[in-house]
C-alpha cells in the first residue's frame, strides 16, 4: 500500500561510495557499514529488536547507514558520514516481495495522481520490514 505521511527528521551516521554503473557498490557499501558498526554502536537507535538502516543516493555517491539517537561528537564517528534525514512529506511504501516492482508501483502512482517527487529513493528498514520512501521534497 502506498501512502502519503509526514515524516520526522532523523539523524544517521553512515559510510558512503562512489556511484558506478555496473558495479555492486550497493553492496559494497553495506557490508563495510555493517562491518564497522561496532564503531558507532552506542550511538545507535534501537527499537529493542533491530536497528533502524537507511539507505540513499546523494551528489554521486551511495550512503548506507544507521540512524542515531543518542549525542556524540565528531571524533566520535571518524569515517562516518553525519546525515540528517529531514523531515517533510513523502510517499511511502513497504517492500514485500521485489524492490523494483514497488518501486516502479510508487512511480506510477505518483505520475497517476500528478504528485512531484525526489527520483532518488530513501530505503529503510526497521521493526524488521524494509520500506522505500519518496520525498516530495529534498531527502537530506
Amino acid at each position: 500500500m502506498i501512502e502519503r505521511i509526514n515524516e520526522s527528521g532523523h539523524r544517521v551516521l553512515a559510510k558512503r561510495i562512489k556511484v558506478e554503473e555496473g558495479t555492486n557498490y550497493i553492496d559494497k557499501v553495506w557490508t563495510r557499514a555493517e562491518n564497522n558498526v561496532g564503531e558507532i554502536s552506542k550511538f545507535l537507535y534501537s527499537d529493542g529488536v533491530s536497528l533502524s538502516y537507511f539507505g540513499f543516493e546523494k551528489d554521486g555517491f551511495y550512503y548506507a547507514g544507521f540512524e542515531v539517537d543518542k549525542p556524540f561528537k565528531e571524533e566520535d564517528h571518524i569515517g562516518w558520514f553525519d546525515i540528517e534525514i529531514k523531515s517533510g512529506e513523502y510517499l511511502r511504501s513497504l517492500v514485500e516481495e521485489d524492490y523494483e516492482i514497488t518501486l516502479s508501483e510508487m512511480k506510477k502512482y505518483a505520475r497517476e495522481n500528478n504528485i512531484q517527487y525526489n527520483h532518488v529513493p530513501l530505503d529503510r528498514a526497521f521493526n524488521g520490514e524494509t520500506y522505500i520512501y519518496l520525498s516530495l521534497s529534498t531527502v537530506a
